[in-house]
């Protein structure tokens, strides 16, 4: 039973506190409602509560409370200034819509009703404003960090106003250098973004083609005309990737002789190279005779399986041939990596002569021959090689024996006391024979020794031939 009145007891304050006395007052710009509780207990701290709405702008606001005798004041909040009985707030300024709650705390002493009154003085305002406002750019350019040559470059450059005010005319250009190529600019490359408010931002890409090796720093501006220029920079390195090939083989060879000719395969480049193949391929003329230990062939190819390829690297595979018949050939050395995304072509030319060959044959038709008698010299040149030889000359020289008196061939001649001096015959082609003769009158008895010299271009050294004739 005692707890229950307990309970009931402790319940008193809380409903009494719920249900409170209002008072409104609106006028001026200051609207004040004052509320209290409607019952409260004798030397117990009770609150009152006072309530300011600007309904416009207001300054220099005195809120006056005059407080009841049957009352003592304890505190307030905001702390007020007490003047006798009279309570004072001084306000300096509340803008429309601003919201104060003072507070009173007070003790009942008497018994009977308690009474608070406030009045509120406030002078209306006027006010204007503006923003001041600055405009401030910000710019962040992305690229690629590596780049092959011939391969395309897009730069993407983003523009932002992370400032508070309106950025006008916003332009964004870039200067790019000498490594890159634009498809219709040469120096710089720009963007005309218009304005851009507050937080707003654009972004465009700038695309161009890397045609130089190079390490590069591009720069883009950043422009407004009421805005600090501002800049970024994205570095980009442009590298090689290239298979080089050389082949050497000579200008001119003979047929059937060994060549042996060299293969070089090289990474000229800056990356790594992977799975290279080079191959050849072999004229129907060639004939190959020897081959270097990593070589496999197929059809009419010789390949090389390269492997992979540091940049700087070479290597180099030898072979060897022979040509079968007279010709023009030429190698095609091709090289490629494992993707096919590399290729690269090399070439060289032979031209392949024959070799001439003389078979040089003197013979007399009457020997021996008696002093005052006359014979023959049959001269045969006949070109056994394989090539063509020109300007095909002979001479012959005539012992004290014997004197020459007469000559023919295919060329005109003259005699000149012990000599006899043919024109040289334009062109001996591979098996032609061309005879010369020459008639001679035997003078003093012994053993006489013509000898015939052949001489042609490519002859080095005259070719010589004796013949033998006894004159008794």
């Amino acid at each position: 039973m005692k707890f229950l009145l307990y309970c009931i007891l402790a319940f008193f304050p809380l409903l009494f506190a719920q249900q409170n006395n209002s008072a409104l007052i609106s006028t001026g710009p200051i609207q004040l409602t004052q509320t209290m509780p409607k019952q409260v207990l004798l030397n117990k701290m009770a609150i009152s509560e006072i309530l300011l709405v600007a309904q416009d702008n207001a300054c220099d606001i005195v809120v006056t409370c005059l407080l009841s005798d049957s009352s003592t004041y304890s505190q307030s909040e905001p702390q007020a200034s007490l003047d006798g009985k009279s309570l004072v707030w001084k306000i300096d300024r509340m803008n429309h819509g601003e919201n104060r709650l003072l507070k009173i705390f007070f003790h009942p002493v008497k018994e009977g009703t308690i009474s608070f009154c406030t009045k509120v003085v406030a002078v209306p305002m006027c006010c204007v404003s503006s923003f001041a406002g600055k405009a401030i750019l910000s710019v962040s350019k992305k690229g690629p960090e590596i780049v092959k040559i011939g391969e395309e470059v897009v730069y993407e450059v983003t523009v932002k106003n992370v400032g508070t005010a309106l950025a006008e005319d916003v332009s964004v250009i870039d200067e790019f250098p000498k490594a890159l190529v634009h498809a219709n600019f040469k120096n710089k490359v720009g963007y005309l973004l218009g304005n851009l408010a507050p937080g707003v931002e654009k972004t465009v890409n700038f695309v161009f083609k890397a045609v130089q090796r190079e390490k590069i720093r591009n720069m883009v501006l950043a422009k407004a005309s009421n805005a600090e220029t501002v800049r970024a920079f994205a570095d980009t390195s442009i590298v090689l990737e290239e298979i080089a090939l050389r082949i050497q083989c000579p200008n001119v060879a003979y047929i059937g002789k060994k060549i042996q000719t060299t293969v070089f395969v090289s990474n000229p480049g800056d990356t790594k190279l992977t799975d290279v193949v080079a191959r050849v391929h072999i004229p129907k003329e060639i004939r190959v005779v020897s081959l270097d230990f990593a070589t496999r062939t197929e059809e009419s190819f010789v390949i090389w399986d390269v492997g992979n390829l540091l940049p700087g690297a070479e290597k180099a595979y030898d072979f060897s041939f022979i040509c079968k018949e007279v010709a023009n050939t030429c190698f095609v050395l091709q090289a490629s990596s494992q993707d096919k995304s590399l290729d690269a072509k090399a070439s060289c030319c032979t031209v392949w002569k024959g070799m001439p060959a003389f078979l040089l044959e003197v013979q007399d038709t009457v020997d021996p021959l008696l002093a005052g008698q006359t014979t023959e010299y049959i001269i045969e040149v006949t070109n056994q090689g394989s090539a063509d030889d020109s300007n095909i000359k002979i001479v012959a020289k005539f012992p004290a024996q014997l004197s020459p008196v007469e000559a023919s061939g295919p060329t005109s001649h003259r005699i000149d006391g012990k000599f006899v001096v043919f024109s040289p015959y334009p062109t001996l082609k591979p098996k032609e024979k061309i005879v010369f003769k020459i008639q001679a009158k035997a003078y003093e008895e012994g053993d006489g020794r013509v000898s015939v010299f052949l001489y042609s271009d490519l002859l080095k050294e005259p070719v010589p031939e004796e013949e033998s004739t006894h004159v008794y």
